[in-house]
């Protein structure tokens, strides 16, 4: 895998029909907050939400990045790359400029600015497999679904590199979408810094079990996922057969 020798010409985190939750908060306010904090490295953050979504999550992303560039989206989702006429102005023509692009819809709308000259090169920050996750749970069998696997595929293929949440994932890629490519950085998903407790303390967790029905020997196993291919879930089948049968 590559390392993160482009976190210097970073200048835009651009994230599209995102919801600020804390996996939001983890995986791009916290890493806008890294570049500027401990890598000399400004990074300009530009969010583009639905409007009827934006007082909500206006309210939330400025409470965690102030200075984040905010768009209201009017244009229907199967439309959505015509919101590049709107974002132009937050790119500078000509302008050496790296953006990483959050999904693949962020990054067809990079792409396309790439190629007016908006924007010198764009990683795809690949946080899932989404054509998989809409087979699955979102719009199973739909041409919408089918559109979003063309999408993620040129995401794959076309952008100057990528950020994978595992090797599972870049995996995936090269046999669904023959990536070839080595130029791609693992960056599994973390806890936001907002989000990091002390542990209670022992007597405060006994109760807390006692209260489910649990005992101080008893194993706890949380899965919070689905059974598409790229989360391993065979894998979990055979840890908790192997170590809790």
């Amino acid at each position: 895998r590559t390392s993160l020798a482009w976190h210097h010409d970073v200048s835009i985190y651009f994230t599209f029909n995102d919801s600020v939750n804390g996996i939001y908060e983890s995986q791009v306010i916290d890493v806008c907050r890294f570049f500027s904090d401990n890598l000399n490295t400004p990074t300009s953050l530009v969010a583009s939400f639905p409007r009827k979504l934006m007082d909500g999550e206006r309210k939330k992303l400025q409470a965690g990045w102030p200075n984040a560039q905010i768009h209201s989206s009017r244009i229907p989702l199967r439309f959505f790359r015509f919101n590049r006429y709107f974002l132009k102005k937050y790119f500078t023509k000509n302008d050496k400029g790296v953006v990483i692009a959050r999904g693949v819809l962020a990054t067809r709308i990079a792409l396309d600015l790439r190629e007016q000259g908006y924007l010198h090169k764009v990683i795809y920050d690949g946080r899932g497999a989404v054509h998989a996750e809409f087979e699955e749970y979102i719009q199973p069998g739909t041409s919408f679904s089918q559109k979003m696997k063309a999408f993620e595929e040129q995401a794959v293929n076309l952008s100057d590199s990528r950020i994978a949440v595992s090797n599972a994932l870049v995996q995936h890629w090269r046999e669904k979408y023959k990536y070839t490519s080595d130029n791609h950085v693992v960056i599994p998903t973390t806890l936001s810094t907002t989000a990091q407790r002390d542990l209670p303390e022992e007597k405060n967790r006994i109760k807390g079990r006692a209260k489910l029905g649990l005992s101080v020997a008893d194993v706890l196993f949380v899965f919070s996922g689905g059974d598409a291919a790229w989360q391993s879930a065979s894998l979990l089948k055979y840890f908790i057969e192997r170590h809790f049968s």
